[in-house]
């Protein structure tokens, strides 16, 4: 079999005749003829006369170690439609593009599991190329039809940098993110939705930023804010912290910092030592065991208490706390009584930032992956690749040629 048979078989390009094989010490070249006879134009498709040839070169996957390029003298066609002259379409990369739909695809993948420098090495090409390729195969999502329950949240990406990130609880899915963490930062994702899919929300979790509260009784005032539990029972535990640094000055600071476990961890997750630690300041540090109790009976909010009888619940602790002359607390008890009715909707909606939080670990992981980044639309580009905002690209092993 001929080598230039046997390369067509493999590349399984449709209309693609190859026409010779270089193979080099590095390198193998295959020179290719397209069959068509009309050739069409690459941006709309539309049949065109021919105008000139130009050569063209693209990177396709390699081969027993070997780089393969693809070459070919393309027609530029006189096309009717667009107006001018264009590149003629081609069935195996992006016009204007100098790698296969094939590569460019494995790039994408490699990325979503590396970092842009490891996938440069492995494909045996720039950074800014991999870069440009990931900038050319991933969209940013578009405004979404519809939309029921979302949830915000910021993400720090570097020194004094923060993104504000919208999920779709519904799709699972990031759907917006940008620069900033003020109030018009989400005003901005309302504009971007427009008013007729703002006017379907009906949830919205977060925690207790007042940005994001302002935006949303301005915006959506018909949605339901929920608090995420998290950043609720967080307030609780700073204070139970700010309590137990107070009593390094008494019991030492080593003994302090042993406490931060004990005080802060749910009780089925200490070991038998911590436990008897426990025990011990229920007897010698009584204001100290009052102040994780309470700490506990807000937990339980939302790992005991049915749904309807959440707004009772919340107001019992908030009167205990208040109660207890504790000072941290008696304060911690102000903030939840002033968001008391998100703090109960999120228990009646069943609705948190958990999934947000998943994707915030993601995205820094990225960031991580990446050493930081300085551009932040490729950035962008690639937390909606990696998180669920854009369409996850074709199986390279779905493109012809793969």
């Amino acid at each position: 079999m001929r080598a230039s048979t046997a390369f067509k078989r493999i590349l399984r390009f449709p209309d693609v005749q190859v026409s010779e094989v270089v193979v080099g010490d590095e390198e193998v070249v295959i020179k290719i003829r397209l069959k068509a006879r009309r050739p069409r134009c690459g941006t709309c498709a539309t049949p065109g006369a021919v105008y000139d040839h130009r050569h063209r070169r693209w990177r396709h996957l390699d081969a027993l170690g070997h780089k393969v390029y693809l070459e070919a003298d393309l027609a530029r066609v006189t096309c009717k439609s667009c107006g001018g002259v264009r590149t003629q379409e081609v069935p195996f990369a992006e016009v204007g593009g100098r790698y296969t739909a094939a590569f460019a695809s494995f790039v994408v993948w490699s990325v979503r599991v590396m970092d842009k420098s490891a996938a440069s090495r492995a494909w045996r090409i720039s950074w800014s190329a991999v870069d440009g390729i990931v900038a050319r195969a991933v969209d940013a999502p578009g405004p979404p039809q519809a939309l029921r329950a979302i949830g915000v949240d910021e993400r720090s990406w570097g020194r004094g940098k923060a993104l504000t990130v919208v999920v779709d609880h519904d799709s699972g899915a990031v759907i917006w993110a940008a620069e900033g963490t003020t109030k018009d930062t989400f005003l901005a994702f309302f504009d971007w939705i427009g008013p007729e899919v703002a006017k379907g929300i009906r949830l919205v979790s977060m925690d207790m930023a007042r940005a994001y509260i302002a935006a949303v009784r301005a915006r959506v005032p018909q949605a339901r804010i929920c608090f995420d539990p998290f950043h609720v029972v967080r307030i609780v535990n700073r204070a139970l912290d700010t309590m137990r640094r107070g009593l390094a000055q008494v019991i030492g600071v080593d003994r302090a910092r042993r406490l931060r476990r004990v005080l802060l961890s749910s009780p089925r997750k200490l070991r038998p030592e911590e436990k008897d630690q426990l025990a011990a300041l229920a007897e010698q540090r009584r204001i100290v065991f009052d102040a994780w109790r309470l700490k506990e009976e807000l937990a339980d909010l939302y790992r005991l208490v049915a749904p309807e009888a959440a707004r009772d619940y919340l107001d019992a602790w908030i009167t205990k706390a208040r109660a207890s002359r504790i000072t941290v607390m008696v304060h911690a008890a102000g903030v939840l009584a002033r968001h008391a009715e998100g703090i109960v909707a999120a228990v009646e909606e069943n609705l948190s930032n958990s999934r947000l939080e998943g994707f915030n670990n993601k995205i820094a992981l990225i960031n991580r992956r990446g050493y930081g980044h300085r551009n932040l639309e490729a950035f962008l580009k690639v937390i909606y690749l990696c998180c669920g905002g854009t369409a996850a690209p074709a199986s390279p092993w779905e493109i012809a040629g793969a």
